[in-house]
């Protein structure tokens, strides 16, 4: 905190609730997620503290270092020497390789330059006082592993309660950041950071955003042209598709049924995905078809489920961002028409329940960020100066209403 810049990243995060962050680098080419610390390291026999460095000869070593496997290597970047070994999982592992897996792939359909994924540890090396742990874990792993208050005596200094995460900031530091090592070279060539075009920015992948494969694939995925810049645009769009859950339907009408396509975007998988839907008279009450709203609007999907008169249960697929997603993987279902009634439907889907669950995470605790509990914990709620969020376990689409005429045809598409 003694320069403006570390201060400026603080007062953002501890104003606001941030669940997916992209901390852009150069010197190699991956993407990694925490963790990245010293105290991490699956096969260090040291005590869970921060690494402690002393400065000797010019250069900054690391104690105990006669304590490490030999599986732990030792990285030195001129007056540093930093540890490089696998580090153990995180309590947020299912979602954050599910979300690193699945970024770098809608990077490019160009393999040789997705990215590579893994702990930064691993990847790249461990560090103290990184800021993808401390915007990770700073609000539950805390003091004095990963934060501590800081006192900082430049610029009129800087008041300690801002990093008093523990106690005034509980919910500022519960974000998965990705590291991204854009490129090799810190500088890479003009020519390969990609070309303007619109056409290739965004639609190499069938299921990013809805859109068909280019008719120019080949084209696109030229190296000159599929340079660095499209494929982090791709990278970022898709973080930010996948900050929260949503369906998006379309209604085919046919003679005597009419038929449902939807997609769950948002996602990677879908665990369960239901119809609801209920026929009533032609003609409604504002007053009933506003108090149907209400039921319809619970947060209790047992409340939704005796709303409706019918539903149809549907186990399994898979999200617009599973990495396997084709067109085969529209959910689709048809429904009869009743003539002279009003058709009431909703599709509701619920995603990504993995991420809710552990996987042998250091420490056994369960998953802590905002992403994984918005999802998958009803009860998750988080807060920040103006900002609240609250965890769910389905999403909603809008409710269809469709009025059905005498002769079996629908009157308001």
């Amino acid at each position: 905190m003694e320069t403006i810049g570390a201060r400026l990243v603080n007062e953002l995060f501890i104003d606001h609730v941030f669940s997916l962050a992209l901390s852009l680098h150069g010197g190699t080419e991956s993407l990694t997620y925490p963790y990245g610390t010293p105290n991490h390291l699956k096969d260090q026999k040291v005590p869970k503290i921060p690494a402690k460095y002393e400065f000797e000869n010019g250069k900054f070593n690391l104690k105990n270092k006669d304590k490490l496997n030999e599986s732990v290597k030792i990285f030195k970047n001129k007056t540093y020497e930093m540890y490089v070994g696998n580090s153990t999982n995180a309590p947020d592992y299912n979602s954050i390789t599910s979300i690193a897996e699945t970024a770098t792939k809608h990077t490019t359909d160009n393999e040789k330059h997705q990215y590579k994924i893994g702990d930064m540890s691993g990847m790249v090396y461990s560090v103290t006082g990184g800021m993808e742990d401390w915007a990770y874990s700073g609000s539950w792993e805390g003091s004095p592993i990963i934060t501590q208050p800081c006192t900082p005596t430049t610029y009129s200094q800087y008041d300690s309660k801002k990093t008093n995460y523990d106690t005034y900031h509980k919910d500022a530091l519960k974000s998965i950041m990705f590291l991204l090592e854009v490129s090799n070279d810190k500088v890479p060539e003009q020519k390969l950071l990609g070309r303007r075009n619109l056409d290739c920015i965004i639609n190499l992948r069938s299921n990013a955003f809805f859109n068909q494969i280019t008719k120019d694939k080949e084209f696109c995925l030229d190296e000159y042209i599929d340079g660095y810049i499209p494929r982090i645009i791709r990278l970022s769009l898709t973080l930010i598709d996948l900050l929260t859950p949503y369906i998006n339907y379309r209604i085919a009408e046919n003679k005597n049924d009419i038929e449902l396509q939807w997609m769950v975007g948002g996602s990677i998988n879908v665990d369960k995905s239901y119809i609801f839907y209920m026929y009533l008279p032609k003609t409604l009450s504002k007053s009933y078809l506003k108090k149907i709203k209400k039921q319809i609007g619970s947060d209790d999907l047992n409340v939704i489920k005796q709303t409706f008169d019918h539903s149809i249960e549907i186990n399994q697929g898979k999200g617009i961002w599973n990495v396997g997603f084709s067109t085969n993987d529209v959910f689709k279902q048809k429904l009869d028409k009743k003539p002279n009634t009003t058709l009431i439907l909703m599709i509701v889907a619920i995603v990504d329940s993995s991420w809710g669950q552990k996987n042998n995470p250091d420490p056994d605790i369960n998953p802590q960020t905002h992403i994984a509990n918005l999802r998958t914990n009803r009860d998750y709620k988080a807060s920040n100066y103006q900002f609240e969020i609250k965890g769910q376990t389905f999403f909603k689409s809008q409710i269809k209403i469709l009025k059905i005429s005498n002769n079996n045809n629908i009157v308001n598409k």
